[in-house]
């Protein structure tokens, strides 16, 4: 008897294949996809923070030259400068596999005053716009544009909570020689539940069929090891 498939089983079995090939993925891999996606994107979109912090002020801003958004540079300037941070949003996405476009980088710091100073340095370096206030963060998030792309910085996230808060479940990926500390699955899900945005609906899905596809694989690991 030949059993026919339901669409919501054809779109089910086609996504499984779609997360075999993203698990497949190294990160390196990853970040370049992301990175070649990033420039086919129009310079408003790519620089949409820093046109509403000048229309804000009432300045009129002309576009600004294209940037390739550049994750290792970032990681690499935060390890030189060895800043306590945990990567959210949408690179902890891909670092999990995730092949949706990402535009930035979003990362949770640890909140205190030699933290901050050290992120203040890496900044810095990155010549950072806005210029940086030292050893505080004015907003949360504060959204920084970077010789290496849009880097927003937070010291506290709903359903996730601080730096702190984080530390026993997030997941460790290498990243071009750089060990890099990013949300578990379960963490980023409440995350994007918590932040209720019509982006992130899409996002969820797509961590729920990388869950299950590592749950087919390894019925007894628990998600976040």
């Amino acid at each position: 008897m030949t059993t026919i498939e339901t669409p919501a089983q054809t779109q089910d079995r086609q996504n499984l294949r779609q997360a075999r090939w993203r698990l497949a993925m190294s990160v390196a891999r990853r970040i370049e996809v992301n990175r070649s996606a990033y420039r086919l994107w129009v310079i408003g979109q790519r620089n949409r923070a820093r046109k509403l912090r000048a229309r804000r002020k009432g300045h009129v801003m002309a576009p600004a030259v294209p940037s390739d958004f550049d994750f290792v540079q970032i990681v690499e300037t935060l390890g030189r400068h060895k800043v306590d941070y945990v990567v959210v949003g949408g690179m902890a996405d891909n670092l999990h596999g995730s092949d949706i476009v990402t535009t930035d980088a979003d990362i949770l710091v640890r909140a205190d005053h030699d933290n901050l100073g050290r992120l203040h340095d890496a900044l810095t370096d990155l010549h950072a716009q806005p210029a940086p206030e030292p050893e505080v963060l004015v907003s949360n998030p504060e959204e920084f544009l970077t010789d290496a792309g849009q880097l927003d910085v937070f010291d506290h996230i709903a359903g996730a909570g601080r730096y702190e808060d984080v530390l026993e479940t997030v997941e460790i990926a290498d990243v071009n020689g750089n060990q890099v500390q990013h949300l578990d699955l379960n963490t980023l899900m409440q995350a994007r539940q918590a932040a209720g945005r019509p982006s992130d609906e899409l996002r969820i899905e797509h961590l729920r069929i990388i869950e299950r596809e590592l749950r087919r694989h390894d019925p007894d690991r628990e998600i976040g090891d």
